[in-house]
């Protein structure tokens, strides 16, 4: 039977109902934000790790519950920093993010990343169907995870391809923001699992969320 998609129970309180949850679910880096907005994140947890620069400091669990406790974080928004690595099957990979960028926010520079992606995948051969973390409903823009080679170095932007509008999330550029974060235009943060498009709330109505793993 079709369990419905996840409440919005915990919406008020973002960073303090969940970040333990994505910690113990192996998402190494969970951030806090202020509240109903992407940014900034704590000082010295994003980008490649620095020590002399104090940069890409990883989130202990001593930190995350130092940051639990103190009262600024009680109504944060969450994000991830991603590049941390994973072992699959035996196989060691890292985690990115492909951000596509797609609205029309500002109408004398509208943002088309769905169709440079097509563009790419067109070029460079389709990506396989993945997660993706979106607080829009117009069926393409968000954030697609992947597992990738470990090793490699990422472009932040996809402008030197012909996409302006994608971007790469990894360990050394920008971070995710995840459910049940909201997004400053008002929309929720929400995961969409692979093969359904991020159209918002309804279309994970009739998910059946017990065939995920």
């Amino acid at each position: 039977m079709a369990q419905s998609a996840p409440s919005s129970i915990n919406s008020a309180k973002p960073f303090r109902s969940k970040a333990l949850v994505y910690k113990e679910l192996g998402w190494q880096n969970p951030l806090y934000l202020p509240s109903k907005s992407k940014e900034p994140p704590p000082t010295g947890f994003t980008g490649r790790p620095d020590p002399e620069r104090g940069l890409g400091k990883s989130v202990t669990n001593e930190i995350l519950a130092q940051w639990l406790s103190e009262s600024n974080t009680e109504r944060s928004n969450i994000a991830i920093h991603l590049g941390f690595e994973v072992v699959v099957d035996g196989a060691t990979y890292c985690v990115v993010g492909l951000d596509v960028d797609e609205n029309d926010d500002n109408p004398k520079k509208p943002k088309r990343g769905g169709e440079q992606l097509s563009m790419l995948e067109v070029k460079l051969g389709g990506l396989p169907p993945t997660w993706t973390s979106s607080a829009r409903d117009n069926g393409i823009a968000g954030i697609r995870f992947y597992l990738a080679p470990t090793g490699l170095e990422w472009r932040g932007s996809c402008s030197e391809a012909g996409a302006p509008h994608i971007d790469i999330v990894s360990l050394a550029h920008k971070y995710s923001v995840v459910y049940p974060s909201w997004h400053p235009g008002g929309g929720q943060y929400l995961w969409y699992p692979p093969g359904v498009t991020p159209s918002g709330r309804k279309v994970l109505d009739n998910f059946d969320w017990s065939a995920i793993d």
